[in-house]
């Protein structure tokens, strides 16, 4: 990448220019009135990054926000952000690792302070442009790292949301202890700054190991749209008694939002079991319903599971509160 989003911004031709052609779709070079190498390049890469932002954040595409390719593939889809805000608010927020801000400036309205913070100076230029494209001025970005925040303020947040960096070396990585910073440690080290927490975590990463691993854990919420699991949420309460089991969450939305929402104690956890068989119908989960292994929690009565797995059940009748592909048995 030749150019610096700095040396961009700066101008204020090549950002109204950059704006009018990726909104008016003119992606040809003879629309240009700026004749700029520097231009060329970023306009190359953000025409690119627009017709993927287009799908995933339309809003800030909409609003003519710029990206870079890591920051606009680990921000969340808008559906979720906004699945956020409905249920996060207050007076005071703390975003740690803010990124691109994707999430960030859909909570934002949400509440009457925002503090954001990423040690990423390029992301700091570009989170101010892109707010005050979005409208969103309550929101102050500081280019620091959490733990650096954190350690300098005392004062407790309603909420503090964390998304850290699941990339290493430009490498995805797998399981949280190799996320940076590390959710475990600076949760279990500053957990008093927030009276809530919400912790973005990977599809991938194990919920049992969630579990022992963040003290406080109230909700563990299993997100999934167009039924791909796209993240876990860690739902955390720094000042819960740790008596009670924590509530399993599986939500199935669309690009419309909430379209399917199931609820089961985490605790005890499931117990092997032998598959079964019977029933006139089969029924096969969703990934969110497999990941969480809420049926295996909880089965309705007279459904008996296929395989060890619990990616297969046999079931008396058709119960379309449970997401997924029945099959009638007879007509296999």
């Amino acid at each position: 990448m030749g150019y610096k989003f700095k040396e961009i911004l700066a101008s204020s031709t090549l950002t109204q220019e950059a704006c009018r052609v990726l909104l008016n779709g003119q992606l040809d070079a003879k629309s240009l009135t700026v004749k700029s190498k520097l231009f060329d390049q970023f306009i190359s890469v953000q025409r690119e990054l627009y017709q993927k932002a287009m799908k995933r954040l339309p809003a800030m595409a909409a609003a003519g926000c710029f990206f870079t390719r890591q920051a606009l593939e680990q921000a969340s889809s808008e559906p979720l952000a906004r699945w956020k805000a409905r249920k996060m608010n207050g007076a005071l927020l703390y975003d740690l690792c803010g990124g691109l801000g994707a999430d960030c400036l859909i909570l934002a309205p949400g509440f009457r302070q925002v503090f954001s913070c990423d040690p990423d100076e390029e992301l700091y230029d570009l989170f101010g442009y892109n707010a005050e494209r979005m409208g969103v001025a309550n929101v102050q970005r500081l280019p620091v790292k959490a733990e650096a925040f954190l350690q300098n303020t005392e004062t407790v947040a309603d909420w503090v949301y964390f998304d850290p960096d699941r990339r290493s070396d430009g490498r995805r990585q797998t399981g949280f202890k190799h996320y940076s910073p590390e959710p475990a440690s600076l949760y279990q080290q500053f957990g008093s700054r927030g009276k809530n927490w919400l912790i973005k975590l990977s599809p991938l990463d194990d919920i049992q190991a969630i579990y022992h691993a963040f003290p406080g854990l109230s909700k563990l919420w299993v997100m999934s749209h167009h039924g791909e699991v796209k993240e876990i949420l860690a739902e955390l309460q720094p000042n819960m008694e740790t008596t009670l089991s924590p509530q399993l969450n599986v939500v199935e939305m669309d690009d419309t939002g909430e379209t399917s929402l199931l609820q089961a104690s985490l605790l005890p956890w499931p117990q092997a079991v032998a598959p079964g068989t019977g029933g006139d119908f089969l029924f096969e989960p969703t990934p969110g319903l497999i990941k969480s292994e809420l049926l295996q929690r909880n089965p309705p009565h007279g459904w008996f599971s296929g395989n060890a797995r619990g990616t297969l059940w046999f079931a008396p009748a058709i119960d379309r509160s449970y997401p997924g592909r029945w099959t009638e048995v007879a007509l296999l």
